[in-house]
């Protein structure tokens, strides 16, 4: 495993798992290691051209559409210009479940995917899997998804406030 970083909490990261194959580091994508599949395949370390996705795009104002592709071409949208997280949450006998986080650094917004996949199409390389998306989340001002205050530049500029609020 390469170490990567976090995102707001420890267990949002962005490690990628390896297999050295001939002296030459290749990120796992093994049957035997479906976990560590699942987090190299939500961070597009691994191909998924034969992993089919189903994806309700949530929207504001309570709107929703379905789309269908394979998993790289949705990596292909989502992932330019952003940093991805990913933890896996659940895995058991039958199904996988993870969640992506694409940070948009410029934006302070993220989009995020949960992903549940049949175990069979994590250790195959082949098969389907459904997702719900919801994008353009933003970061600032609020609280994030786990309760906890967002680790960024608008708790620094709200303690600037408040320390000049003070002075006063």
């Amino acid at each position: 495993m390469i170490s990567g970083k976090y995102y707001q909490v420890n267990t949002l990261r962005n490690d990628v798992y390896y297999r050295t194959d001939d002296k030459i580091a290749l990120a796992l994508d093994n049957a035997r290691y479906p976990m560590e599949t699942m987090n190299n395949l939500l961070l597009g370390a691994v191909p998924g051209k034969n992993r089919e996705i189903t994806v309700v795009h949530h929207q504001y104002g309570g709107k929703s559409s379905t789309l269908m592709m394979s998993f790289d071409e949705l990596m292909s949208k989502l992932s330019p210009g952003k940093e991805l997280y990913c933890s896996v949450t659940s895995i058991n006998d039958s199904k996988v479940e993870g969640f992506t986080v694409f940070y948009d650094r410029k934006k302070n917004a993220i989009h995020m995917l949960q992903v549940v996949a049949p175990l069979q199409t994590v250790t195959s390389g082949k098969g389907d899997m459904t997702a719900d998306l919801y994008t353009n989340i933003p970061q600032t001002g609020i609280k994030d998804l786990f309760g906890v205050e967002p680790d960024n530049k608008a708790k620094s500029s709200a303690k600037k406030n408040n320390k000049k609020q003070q002075k006063k």
